[in-house]
């Protein structure tokens, strides 16, 4: 029996059993799982005890058959997590800035001043770039600590690529290169946040309501000014709120006349999950997430997945992140189509074809670059294994018990009943965190992964910066120059805050990059482009060597690598 949609684009319900032969074979991943690993402890863990059950239905001359295979990928294993740790700690040892020269306190004399909003990765990163080189920062945080989405979101998320992608600084160390989890990743801000002190620059519960800008002349100095200027004036401005603000709901139909709870996708740690029958709407990352999470913790199964909108989800490998993330930007070409039936065909698999994206609904499929593609492997196998089921359908309403829904292609409406007999609610004293409460009942857990809401930008001059001959936000992100900088005024540095959709990595080396860049600009004025060369280049106007014509060679090595001799000014004042 093979695994199709029809063309109502319902998804198939069926056991892994179903499977032909040749699609229910162990996999490598199956058989490289039942031997002992290292964990990122460098501790030897048995292998789990579904694993070692897995091969019985092999004979004792086929596991000694594949033997010599499993016992080579698990070699390779080894290797590559030791060439991964000293392939780290050549990165610090190369391109860590020195953070013995950053003085406890904000020094007097620093070589420039930059104001910074916001403590996530790339604000903290960004602020340890600077003082490194001379420079002083204050940063700017309306919450109460540090890490930005990352402190708002579940303990149990992880990231999705592989973390050699995510290197936001370069002193950062991974213990494991898939799945690092929360939790690691704040303890390696902190880190960073520690070594190049800036507790003593950071204002938390500070909110940025008003940015101003003045210049005297055009040749003349570029002052920023932040909330009237109590912290006196700023060379340069970055905005470091990334592309996550609030978290965004939808107001379906019947909402409030659910017995259960609609909770975000972002909230799900104090969720009571055994036994529950899940549904989460959303087809991104964070409702992938949140089935990994539900089917783990022991909910009904299949747990149900409902989605308007079809994504990529391609493989946890770094040279294929890598080299999709190599594209020529903007222009769609052969290897487009080659990419994606090779990731249809080695990926999805003969039996889940029909999960990426498709024409359907009267809309056409969606190419692999147009939108965030997912990094995974474990959902796949969740669909293979009836673990959860992916349905392509409009949410008509909520309804007490369930979500009514319209499969598209078929004309009757469906309800995806409940069979979970506990209803949670919240607690009415939001700040001390969700709480479960259960009863006898009929309800079902519904998981709204709709992601968030963009961050609200109206604190800038968008009226100075924006403006082009067009319209008001002609130039408002995602149209920055170098896809960082604002096209009208470079003194104001807008990193991984103009990224909308697309195969990219936000925690990487241009965080350091662009902030080298944005020195050079403020230290040798004759390196800055103007406003008419970076809006050029927004609009695609000047040829690929044009656009850097503004580069000089004696500060590529600095720009490029954090060489070149930049130190903050030795000073025993403070501010």
């Amino acid at each position: 029996m093979k695994a199709t949609a029809d063309a109502s684009g319902k998804s198939p319900r069926r056991c892994a059993k179903t499977l032909s032969d040749s699609e229910s074979r162990p996999s490598l991943s199956s058989f490289f799982r039942q031997f002992p690993s290292i964990n990122s402890s460098g501790q030897l863990t048995p292998p789990p005890r579904d694993s070692i059950n897995c091969s019985s239905s092999l004979s004792g001359l086929s596991f000694l058959k594949h033997l010599p295979l499993r016992l080579f990928g698990r070699f390779c294993g080894c290797l590559w997590s030791l060439l991964y740790a000293t392939f780290q700690t050549l990165i610090i040892f190369l391109f860590a800035p020195n953070p013995e020269w950053i003085t406890p306190q904000p020094s007097s004399d620093p070589r420039g001043r930059i104001a910074i909003v916001g403590a996530g990765i790339t604000g903290i990163s960004s602020a340890a770039h600077f003082l490194a080189h001379g420079f002083e920062v204050v940063i700017f945080e309306q919450s109460e600590t540090i890490g930005g989405i990352w402190a708002r979101v579940n303990s149990t998320s992880s990231l999705q690529l592989h973390s050699f992608m995510y290197r936001f600084h370069p002193s950062v160390t991974f213990p494991n290169q898939f799945a690092v989890r929360k939790g690691v990743i704040l303890s390696e801000l902190q880190k960073v946040w520690n070594n190049y002190r800036l507790s003593s620059r950071t204002h938390f519960n500070f909110t940025v309501t008003q940015v101003t800008y003045r210049q005297a002349s055009e040749d003349g100095p570029r002052k920023w000014i932040i909330n009237g200027g109590a912290d006196g004036e700023f060379d340069g401005l970055v905005v470091a709120v990334g592309t996550c603000g609030p978290a965004q709901r939808i107001n379906f139909a019947g909402r409030e006349l659910f017995e259960g709870v609609m909770i975000h996708s972002s909230q799900l740690d104090h969720v009571d999950w055994p036994g529950k029958r899940v549904v989460v709407i959303g087809g991104g990352a964070s409702a992938v997430e949140a089935v990994e999470l539900a089917v783990k913790s022991g909910c009904a199964t299949p747990a149900l997945l409902v989605t308007r909108t079809d994504k990529w989800i391609v493989p946890r490998n770094v040279l294929l992140c890598a080299l999709l993330s190599l594209k020529p930007v903007g222009r769609p070409w052969l290897l487009d189509y080659i990419t994606e039936s090779a990731i249809r065909t080695f990926h999805y698999g003969a039996n889940l074809k029909w999960m990426s994206p498709a024409a359907y609904n009267g809309k056409p499929a969606d190419r692999l670059y147009t939108r965030t593609p997912i990094c995974n492997d474990e959902f796949l196998n969740l669909v293979r294994t009836n673990g959860a089921e992916y349905i392509r359908a409009k949410i008509d309403r909520i309804s007490a018990h369930g979500v009514e829904i319209h499969r598209f292609g078929v004309e009757e409406p469906e309800t995806l009943p409940a069979d979970v007999i506990v209803e949670v609610r919240w607690s009415e004293a939001k700040r001390r965190g969700p709480r479960i409460v259960g009863r006898t009942d009929e309800a079902c857990l519904l998981s709204q992964a709709t992601g968030y809401k963009q961050p609200n930008l109206a604190f800038l001059p968008t009226q100075q910066l924006f403006r082009g001959p067009k319209g008001p936000n002609q130039y408002a992100p995602p149209n920055l120059f170098l896809q960082h900088f604002v096209a009208n005024n470079w003194s104001c540095l807008m990193t991984n805050a103009g990224y909308c959709e697309g195969i990219g990595t936000v925690g990487h080396i241009h965080i350091g990059i662009s902030a080298r860049m944005m020195m050079m600009f403020l230290l040798d004025n004759s390196t800055a482009p103007s406003a008419a060369d970076m809006q050029g280049w927004v609009e695609r106007v000047i040829k690929a060597k044009g656009s850097l014509s503004f580069f000089t060679w004696p500060w590529l090595p600095f720009v490029a690598f954090g060489w070149g001799g930049l130190r903050p000014v030795k000073s025993t004042k403070t501010l």
